[in-house]
C-alpha cells in the first residue's frame, strides 16, 4: 500500500538533499586562493578542507541516493495504481496525484498551474489518495483470495 505521508516526507527530503549535494559539490570544486598568516596561529587542525569536503559530499550523495531509491520504489507502485483509474470523472484526481507525487510539486504549485484554489485541491488530493488506497486494497484482497484458493 502506498504510504502518502512517507512519500511527502521523501519528496521534501529529496529536494533538501539535492540542494545540499549541489552546494557541497560547488564547495568541493571551487578553486580560489586564500592568503593565510605566516606561522599558522590558528591551532592544530587534523585533515584538510578538501578531504573533509569530499567525505561530507560522499556521505550526502549516499543518503541522497537512498532517498531517491525509496522514492522511486514508491512512485513505481503509485504509477501502477494510477494506471488502474479508468473513470473519466477522476481525471483531476489523477492529474493531481501525478503532479504531487510523481513530479514532486506542492499543492500550492499545482493550484497555480491548474487555476484552482488550494482548499479545493486539498480535498481532491484526499479523495484521490483514498481512491488509490481502495484500488490497492482491492488488489491485495484479490491476491489473498487467489492464494487461498490455490492452496486449497
Amino acid at each position: 500500500m502506498t504510504d502518502f505521508e512517507r512519500m511527502r516526507v521523501l519528496i521534501r527530503q529529496e529536494e533538501r538533499y539535492h540542494w545540499a549535494v549541489e552546494k557541497q559539490m560547488a564547495k568541493a570544486t571551487k578553486s580560489t586562493t586564500s592568503i593565510t598568516p605566516v606561522g599558522g596561529g590558528g591551532g592544530i587542525r587534523s585533515g584538510s578542507r578538501p578531504e573533509d569536503g569530499a567525505v561530507m559530499l560522499a556521505t550526502l550523495q549516499e543518503e541522497y541516493g537512498e532517498i531517491l531509491d525509496e522514492l522511486e520504489e514508491a512512485r513505481k507502485e503509485l504509477r501502477d495504481s494510477i494506471a488502474r483509474i479508468r473513470n473519466a470523472k477522476s481525471r483531476l484526481e489523477k492529474t493531481c496525484l501525478r503532479m504531487r507525487y510523481l513530479q514532486g510539486m506542492s499543492v500550492r504549485q499545482i493550484a497555480v498551474s491548474l487555476n484552482y484554489t488550494e482548499d479545493y485541491l486539498h480535498r481532491k488530493m484526499r479523495d484521490a489518495e483514498a481512491l488509490i488506497l481502495r484500488i490497492q486494497k482491492g488488489l491485495e484482497d484479490k491476491t489473498t483470495r487467489q492464494v487461498r484458493s490455490d492452496n486449497s
